[in-house]
């Protein structure tokens, strides 16, 4: 999947992080791990990361993650990743607002074997074979 919204300066960091977790949080879901006790925010507390990482164990879920990038696996398979968003600096010269005048543009890029996407072109390969 991938999308583009558009974003304050000053609240960029907060939004990806928002994004990542609805991503990250929409997969767990269709796994059929039961968040709603360990996640029911967007944000988590260490607390709640704690007790995340215990429940992700019991349903051998890792979740990995780099500069940005996030993972997920259900034992050695890979079923969802998140990768790093880009950011366009962009202005908007009809706005009368000087503060709101230049705004980022992130484009996200992310995808799972939940996306139709990815489950047509999975059973496209799958009648190939």
């Amino acid at each position: 999947m991938k999308a583009v919204i558009f974003v304050d300066r000053e609240d960029y960091k907060t939004i990806e992080e928002e994004e990542r977790n609805k991503f990250v949080k929409g997969v767990l879901k269709e796994i059929g791990i039961p968040l709603d006790d360990v996640w029911p925010d967007v944000e988590l507390t260490t607390d709640q990361k704690i007790a995340l990482r215990q429940l992700l164990g019991k349903y051998d879920v890792l979740l990995t993650g780099q500069a940005g990038n996030v993972e997920i696996y259900v034992g050695d398979e890979l079923v969802g990743k998140w990768n790093r968003p880009r950011y366009r600096l962009r202005v908007d010269n009809t706005q009368l607002d000087p503060s709101k005048k230049v705004f980022l543009e992130m484009a996200i890029e992310c995808s799972s074997v939940f996306d139709e996407d990815d489950l047509a072109a999975s059973q496209e390969e799958e009648a190939d074979e």
